[in-house]
């Protein structure tokens, strides 16, 4: 495990718990600030809100030193193509990582194959 990554598992371990945002009626920007005032350094956005990739890269635009976890993630296999079905903005692997997300959280495990591109 390289440095960087080992530090924001302490980080995220020394937090005890996990800010969630779920609910689309709040502004994840706002919730993050409250969190940062409060002492965090890691919360969870989860890929069930809409306008998930905008509320990422705002919050870590913001508060680039506050680590972004993204929950009810999916690797990019069969799963992917369903959960755009139901919801059309539903991300990628790929494009969280882009809009600069810090970690994943899943249920379901990753394949390999993910695990060591992220």
């Amino acid at each position: 495990m390289n440095q960087n990554l080992k530090n924001k598992y302490v980080e995220i371990h020394r937090q005890g718990w996990m800010p969630i945002f779920v609910n689309d009626r709040l502004d994840a920007v706002e919730l993050a600030g409250i969190c940062v005032a409060a002492g965090f350094k890691a919360v969870e956005i989860t890929c069930r809100i809409s306008r998930v990739l905008k509320e990422i890269k705002s919050v870590k635009m913001t508060y680039p030193e506050l680590l972004v976890l993204v929950g009810s993630v999916v690797d990019d296999g069969v799963l992917l193509p369903f959960l755009k079905s139901r919801q059309e903005d539903f991300p990628s692997m790929e494009q969280l990582a882009a809009v600069g997300a810090d970690g994943f959280v899943a249920r379901l495990p990753f394949s390999e194959v993910t695990l060591r591109k992220y």
